[in-house]
This record gives C-alpha cells, structure tokens and sequence, in this order.
C-alpha cells in the first residue's frame, strides 16, 4: 500500500494531522477514495462516499472493528480501576467538545486511529517479555508525550472549527490570537493557550484541574523541551526541577489514556461493547452521508465545483513538491 502514502487523500490526513484507524478499511477502499479525489469532479467525490455508506459491509472490516473497540472499552474499564480517573475538569472539557463538536462521528474516527497503535504499545509494554525497567519507563514516557500532543492537535482543531463557526467568537480579538496561530500540517496551540480560550467561553477556570494545566501540563513540558531520566533505585522520575515518583507518573498516564478514551466513548454516545459497535458503525454511516451531500452541494455550485478543481490542481503541485514527482 505504500502507493498511497504520496496520494492526495493520504497528503490531506496529514496536513491535518489525522491518523485514520486504517486496520478497518479494506484496500480497495482507500484506492477508490484517493481515484474520487484525485478527479477533481465533486459528484465523483459525493458518490464514492455514498457508495461506500451505503455498502459499508463491503468496504470495511467489521470484525475489525470490533476488536479495536473491544480493545477500547476494556482498557477504559482497565485505566479508571488502576487509578487513572478522571477530575470534573475533565469531564467538563470532555462534554464540551463532544457538544459543540460539528459532527462528533469525526472526533470518533479521528482519535481511533492514534489511539488504537498507543495502546497496542500499551499491551507489549504490558507483556513479561520487556524485563528491562529501563526501557519501560522510557516507553511509557514516549507513548505519554504522542498522546498529550495527539489530545492538544484534537483540541486545538476542534476548538478552532468551533470558533469559526460562530461569529460573536470569530470576531472578538480575544480569539483572533488564537485562530491567527500557524497551524500547518500538525502544529497545533499549546496546552496554555488551549486552556486560556477554554476558560474565556466559560468551560473551566483558569487555574483548574484538567490535563491542560497543573502538573499534567507542567510534566508535559518538562519531557519536551527538558533533559528526563528515570532512576530505579529511587523509583523516580527527573525532568529539570521536576520530580515525580514512579507511581505518581503511571496514575497519571493511565489519566491521560482515560481522558482520550472517554473522549472516544462520548463522541459516540456508548459505554458498552454491543452499544459502542453499533453506534461508531452508525455515526461512521451517518459521516460519509454527509460528506456526500457536502461534495454534491459543491457539485451544484459553478464557483464552489471550480474551486475544488483548482485546489486539487494545487494539492498535486504540492505532493510533487513535497514528494517529487
């Protein structure tokens, strides 16, 4: 499947910083839906999306995607015992984002993919293969930085979209700092100012509870731009003046694994196996009927269809340059 890696759908997933769950597609999925864009004809595009809803069972795994919930709602179970819950002010962050989120299917499908391979490397750092405690720590260190930076990119992006959608928001200068911020390809806010706008639209306080500040954010910040080393005699972690036992870390990396799989079970309004299933197959449908009717909307529009050939022209010039031809 490497072909694909330099295509236009793959091109897009990335400037945005989406990791798709592609264990649920079959092959000829992704190869019909990279053919569809890369025609620069938005009815193609439109029908190929509700071709695959309407034949879903033919164009995705489902037994794969029981697995990966499967493999969700157990290890949400997992974290919330092991001493990995939640604080109120992540809840209220939580509720808020599955809330206003403009089609919550998407924050789903978009936290599956990430979160389906952190926690395979969960499992394997489970296993009694890893001896090392070295080497455990230093992963479980790594995994906690890509799942803080794949919760802030999440935030960030959902925030923005929330903003620009509303006006009396989009218009106030308190928020134009925000919306103004490079967000190419993955950058993203940082957990400071996701926080800041969080407390202006009246979500939480600013000195509060959640991932986004206290020592969550301090120690995230502390792993990306500081020195950390583990020490086992000790049973404690350094990273510049910060200090942190071992148990202490671990209670809040099952916190942080909790925060983004909540997130996920919210989104699709589900708790359990059978009710999780059904629900991410139907919001899943329910995505692709509105990317449908999206791209015909466009389809009818002579400005909007030219627009979208000339921003496929675009994307390829860019994937030539990026990639070579």
């Amino acid at each position: 499947m490497t072909e694909k890696l330099t295509g236009i759908l793959q091109y897009l997933l990335e400037k945005q910083g989406i990791y798709l769950p592609t264990p649920i597609f079959r092959e000829k999925t992704l190869v019909k839906l990279e053919k569809a864009l890369s025609s620069g004809i938005p009815i193609v595009v439109s029908n190929c999306y509700k071709e695959i809803s309407v034949n879903l069972e033919k164009f995705i795994d489902s037994e794969k995607i029981k697995e990966i919930i499967g493999l969700f709602i157990k290890h949400s179970n997992d974290f919330e015992r092991l001493g990995g819950s939640l604080t109120e002010d992540d809840r209220k962050i939580i509720e808020f984002m599955v809330k206003n989120s403009s089609l919550s299917a998407e924050d789903a499908i978009e936290l599956a993919g990430p979160l389906y391979y952190l926690l395979k490397v969960y499992e394997d750092l489970t296993k009694e293969e890893i001896k090392s405690e070295y080497l455990k720590m230093f992963i479980m260190i790594s995994t906690y930085i890509q799942l803080y930076e794949l919760l802030l990119l999440q935030l960030d992006r959902r925030l923005c979209n929330y903003l620009r959608n509303n006006k009396k928001f989009s218009s106030q200068k308190e928020y134009k700092d925000f919306l103004n911020l490079e967000r190419k390809y993955t950058k993203h806010a940082t957990a400071g100012k996701i926080n800041q706008v969080l407390h202006k639209l009246g979500v939480i306080e600013f000195k509060n509870s959640s991932v986004l500040d206290g020592e969550l954010r301090e120690l995230r910040n502390r792993f990306s731009h500081a020195n950390f080393f583990y020490d086992p005699e000790l049973k404690k972690i350094f990273a510049g003046e910060v200090q942190l036992t071992k148990e202490e870390f671990i209670g809040e990396f099952y916190r942080l694994f909790n925060f983004a799989l909540t997130w996920f079970k919210s989104s699709i309004n589900a708790e359990r196996y059978e009710e999780a299933v059904d629900s991410f197959i139907r919001h899943f449908k329910n995505m692709l009927n509105g990317l449908s009717e999206m791209f015909r909307k466009i389809e009818r529009s002579p400005d909007l269809k030219r627009e979208f050939g000339s921003m496929v022209i675009q994307w390829k010039k860019e994937i030539d340059e990026r990639y070579g031809s």
